[in-house]
Order: C-alpha cells, then structure tokens, then sequence
C-alpha cells in the first residue's frame, strides 16, 4: 500500500461511472506549488477496520513536500485521478480533505460524464473588466540551475522576471505562474529550466 501523506484542500472534486468499462473514475483538483510538489487520491485505509461506511471513502493527500521558504507561493492548478472496478454506478463517493483547521468531508455524486477539461490560468477569461490601476501586460522570466534545484532556478527566474518588471510598490509585489520546467539531460548544458509568467 502506497504510505498516506497529508491531507490537501481540493478546489474541485469529481466522481463518474464508465459502464462499457465498469469503472468509477475520481478526480479532484488541487494546487501544486513549490511546497507541496505532488498529490494523490487513495482509499481510506481505515475502511478495512471499521464498520462499512455509507459511501466508499477516499482521501486527497500531498505525497511529496519540498521545504524551504519559497516568496511568492505560486501554485499551478494539477487534476489527479483515481479508478476503482464497479459492476453497478455507487450513489456518491465521499471524499476526506483538508480544511480550513480539520480535515472535511465532501459527498460526491457519481455521473456518467467526465468533467470538462481545467480552465488554463492564461485563457482568455469568459467576462471582461475594466482594468486595474497599473495594468500592464504580463512578462516571462527564465531561470537556470546546473544542479536541478528547483528553489535556485525559480530565484532566477522570478529575479529575471522582477527586473523586466522594473520598480514595484513594496506593498503591491508581483504574482507568477510556473508555465514550464524542463529537466536538460545529456545535453551540452545539463540543468533545470524554469519559466514563469506574471
């Protein structure tokens, strides 16, 4: 059995019957960012100890955690999947997360459709607003690390962003999206390659 993590809040969480398959899919939406780095779904592993409960349960957990302080936290939007075998369509799914102070629990019904896909954070939005004082247009900045270290290529390339920027209010700050990282190896430069927008 995969070791349990902690739990993670969930800004989305979907559940839904494949019956040519017979297949429950979950799926739920959580943030990933520099500290908690990847995430999961899994059953409850107390369900096999204690009475049957009303719905099947699960839990949404991080199970990999990078430390360090990390200014500002971006996070990146990432959709995981669990699938269980089902020969008939269960009435919901319950799912165990984090809450604000304790975990939450969060009954799912189960559909017969998947979710729609996840709105990219840089699509364009659906209404539109006026803009706000010191509206500009948003910038790339890159950063490197010969030693595939995630926190010095995103000082980098958060400092390369900050410069393109150029003088901020101290109180306002910036905000960036991770939009790509990429691992070079066996190149002629091998290292860890961030971009990030804001």
């Amino acid at each position: 059995m995969q070791k349990c993590g902690r739990l993670v809040q969930a800004n989305n969480l979907y559940a839904w019957f494949d019956n040519a398959r017979k297949e429950v899919t979950l799926a739920a939406d959580v943030a990933i960012n520099p500290v908690t780095t990847e995430a999961h779904i899994c059953p409850n592993p107390l369900a096999r100890i204690t009475p049957p409960p009303e719905a099947r349960e699960f839990l949404v957990e991080a199970v990999e955690k990078s430390h360090g302080p990390i200014t500002p936290p971006l996070i990146v939007i990432k959709r995981v999947f669990f699938s269980f075998h089902s020969d008939a369509t269960p009435a919901r799914i319950r799912f165990y997360v984090a809450g604000i102070d304790n975990p939450v629990t969060k009954d799912v019904p189960v559909t017969d459709q998947p979710p729609p896909p996840i709105q990219r954070a840089d699509a364009p939005a659906a209404t539109t607003q006026a803009p706000s004082r010191g509206h500009r247009e948003r910038m790339e900045g890159r950063g490197w690390s010969d030693n595939y270290s995630l926190e010095e290529a995103l000082d980098n390339a958060l400092a390369d962003l900050g410069s393109k920027i150029g003088p901020q209010n101290p109180d306002e700050g910036f905000a960036a999206d991770i939009i790509k990282m990429t691992a070079h190896v066996g190149t002629l430069r091998p290292g860890l390659e961030l971009i990030v927008k804001g």
